[in-house]
Formats: C-alpha cells, sequence, structure tokens
C-alpha cells in the first residue's frame, strides 16, 4: 500500500517540491539533498545577539519572557526578505500542503533541542500542545497542531488542545502596531480551551511553527501560566530575524 500511495502521489520535497526517491524513508526524506544541505546550514548560522548557532540560541524576545515562557527552541531564522530560500519555502509550504513526511521530519528535527532544554531543567517531556490559527478554514487544517501531533508521537508525550483563536478581527495589521498593541490584540484572539481550563498540567511544550513578533505566543504563554501550568517551553522551527 505504501508504494501504490507513492505511485499516485509522488514524495515531493518541502520546501522546492521537486520529486523524491520512491524509496525514501518518511520524514528522513522530506527533503532534497540541496534543500536538506541548505536547511542545515541554517541551523549553524550563528544568533548576532548571543553568538551561539540558532539551534542553540537561548535568546527570547522580551515579551515572550515577560509572559513567564521558561525558553524558547528553535531551529532556524526566517527573514522574509529571502522568499527562495529552503527555510522560507518549507515553513510556507506547512501552511497550505497537509505532508505527513515533512511534519514528521520537521517534528524529528525539534525533539532533540527541546530534550535537551528540558535536560536543564531535569526533566522530561510531558504534555504537547499547539496554537490554533484561522487558517485552518482555508487550507482545512493547523500546521502547528500537525506539528504538535508528530512531535507527541515520536516523544511519546501527550497531545493536548489547551488553546483556540477566538473570532477576532484586528483593526489594524499586526505590523503596524507597537509591542504592546500587539501583545493586548493578541491577549483578545486566543483563549483557553474547555481542556485548557480544566488541566492541572505542570510543564507545557508550546508548539508554533514561525514566530514572528511574539505577540501572540506570549499570549498563550501567559493564558497557560494563569492555568495553573508551572512550566512553559516554546518550540519553533523558526524566528523571524529583526529588522
Amino acid at each position: 500500500m505504501g508504494i501504490l500511495k507513492k505511485l499516485i502521489f509522488p514524495p515531493r520535497c518541502a520546501a522546492c517540491r521537486c520529486l523524491l526517491p520512491y524509496d525514501g524513508a518518511g520524514g528522513e526524506q522530506a527533503l532534497c539533498r540541496d534543500c536538506r544541505g541548505e536547511w542545515e546550514l541554517e541551523k549553524l548560522v550563528r544568533c548576532p545577539d548571543c553568538r551561539r548557532a540558532m539551534i542553540d540560541c537561548r535568546c527570547m524576545p522580551d515579551m515572550i519572557r515577560n509572559a513567564g515562557c521558561a525558553g524558547l527552541v528553535r531551529l532556524v531564522s526566517y527573514d522574509p526578505a529571502r522568499p527562495e530560500s529552503a527555510v522560507n519555502r518549507a515553513t510556507n509550504n506547512l501552511k497550505r500542503i497537509k505532508d505527513a513526511d515533512a511534519f514528521d521530519f520537521f517534528a524529528s528535527q525539534l525533539l532533540l533541542p527541546i530534550q535537551n532544554r528540558l535536560d536543564e531543567f531535569e526533566l522530561d517531556m510531558t504534555d504537547i500542545c499547539p496554537r490554533r490559527r484561522s487558517a485552518v478554514r482555508e487550507h482545512g487544517f493547523d500546521q502547528a497542531e500537525q506539528l504538535a501531533q508528530s512531535l507527541a508521537k515520536l516523544s511519546g508525550a501527550e497531545f493536548e488542545t489547551l488553546l483556540l483563536r477566538r473570532r477576532f478581527v484586528f483593526e489594524r495589521e499586526q505590523k503596524h502596531l507597537t509591542a504592546a498593541e500587539r501583545l493586548q490584540n493578541a491577549g483578545r484572539a486566543v483563549r483557553l480551551s474547555k481542556a485548557g481550563r480544566q488541566a492541572a498540567l505542570e510543564r507545557v511544550i508550546l508548539i508554533d511553527d514561525v514566530v514572528t513578533t511574539g505577540a501572540t505566543f506570549s499570549a498563550c504563554a501567559d493564558l497557560l501560566r494563569h492555568a495553573g501550568v508551572q512550566l512553559v517551553i516554546g518550540a519553533c522551527l523558526a524566528v523571524a530575524v529583526k529588522k
């Protein structure tokens, strides 16, 4: 059945969408050789602030730190000015193409850095929750949820949907707002689910694909902390570069 499925739906690179070998092994074949090489190099690019490789960077936007998030794991940086890069193509495609191999691959990429961060607290992985996004109505799925489910499957952690997005329309685009205005808008746009209100969790890994301003991520972390979660660690594939 697996081979037949690949004949009908040929596997394609999650970034450039070129055809991949039919005998590829699951998520390990989510990127072609060229895009995989570029992706791995991007993980080693040094953060301009701490000078560590991006995959080892410990920097956090102030608003995420102020929301009580204990850490933010990321793999690469995201630069909107580089639309042809493997990072941009892959993260953009994740939003619109439901590719199980791609989600498994990127989840496997996140697994070790998250475990390393938890080791610093002498903790194991427990619950993983995604950010829900309104784009699910357009593309039929939520990429953050898919990523979180793959990560939970790989790690053995429990998957929970603790956060939901409200029906809220921004009066102005986030990029035109101050940091305080972005955070206020984000706080009005998300809420705890029924499971989130009833859960008594010690720690949560909060998953997203790309963190841009950090406002919505901060609002989510703040809600979880006020709900009684003792430790919130954020994890994403990419953090937008500072301009």
